[in-house]
C-alpha cells in the first residue's frame, strides 16, 4: 500500500486530499510502520499510544493495549499461519459476523474481518 511505502506522501499529500473530499468510503489510515518481521511473523507496527503518557490517561484509552505502547499487527497469511502453529487444524475467514448490527462499509473501512479456529 502506498501509504505505508511513502509514509511522506500519505501524511502531507494523500490524507490532507481525503480530508478536502471527504472520501469516507476508502479505508482508514492506520499509520501503521513499514513491513517488517517480529518472531518470524511478517506485519507492521502500531503505536498505540505516546510512552510518556501518565498512566491515568492510558487508563482511560479502553481500545488500546494496556501495557505495551505499541502493538504488532500481523499480515493475513502470517495470522492464520500463527494460529495453525500454535495447534489448530482449521481456520476460517467469516464474512457475515456484522449482520445488520454495523453499516455495510464497516469492515472495508475498518479493515476488519473475523477469522474461526477449530482445534481437532
Amino acid at each position: 500500500d502506498i501509504r505505508y511505502d511513502y509514509p511522506f506522501l500519505s501524511k502531507y499529500i494523500i490524507v490532507p486530499i481525503k480530508k478536502i473530499v471527504k472520501q469516507h468510503d476508502s479505508p482508514m489510515d492506520y499509520r501503521l510502520s513499514e513491513l517488517t518481521y517480529n518472531e518470524g511473523y511478517r506485519g507492521r507496527w502500531y503505536k498505540e499510544w505516546n510512552e510518556n503518557l501518565s498512566k491515568s490517561k492510558i487508563e482511560k484509552l479502553s481500545w488500546s493495549s494496556y501495557n505495551n505502547s505499541k502493538s504488532f499487527w500481523l499480515c493475513k497469511k502470517d495470522l492464520t499461519k500463527a494460529i495453525h502453529n500454535v495447534g489448530f487444524d482449521s481456520v476460517f475467514e467469516q464474512f457475515n459476523y456484522t449482520g445488520d448490527v454495523l453499516p455495510d462499509n464497516y469492515t472495508h473501512y475498518h479493515n476488519r474481518t473475523m477469522f474461526v479456529a477449530i482445534k481437532n
